[in-house]
């Protein structure tokens, strides 16, 4: 609640539930701003149809995978928009540096001594 005391606006609450939103996989909701209800209606009837559920067991579980599907989706169009960046700016990126995990061999003689 703000300090005055009064309630805020629900459209600013609205926008509020994003700020800070980076990949959408584990938002709130599955519909984020500039994605389509259509589509994600059209991919949850897909499944159903496609499953044919049985109850309400089988409904949840299909509604959930439909929903995964969706959310799995944008990690594609997260790295696609990643790369890009990483193209578009390769200064601002640092080669991460890879160094290989000791062998079995070396932590026994770490350890005779």
């Amino acid at each position: 609640m703000p300090d005055n005391g009064r309630q805020p606006a629900p459209e600013a609450t609205s926008r509020a539930r994003f700020n800070s939103l980076r990949h959408g996989l584990t938002a709130r909701s599955i519909i984020l701003p500039g994605e389509s209800e259509e589509e994600w209606e059209r991919l949850r009837d897909d499944y159903l149809l496609a499953w044919l559920p049985v109850g309400p067991a089988e409904t949840n579980t299909t509604l959930r995978l439909a929903e995964l599907a969706w959310r799995l989706a944008r990690v594609a169009v997260a790295e696609r928009a990643a790369t890009l960046d990483r193209e578009a700016n390769p200064a601002s990126y640092e080669t991460p540096r890879l160094t290989p995990a000791p062998s079995h061999r070396t932590a026994r003689r770490r350890n005779r001594r």
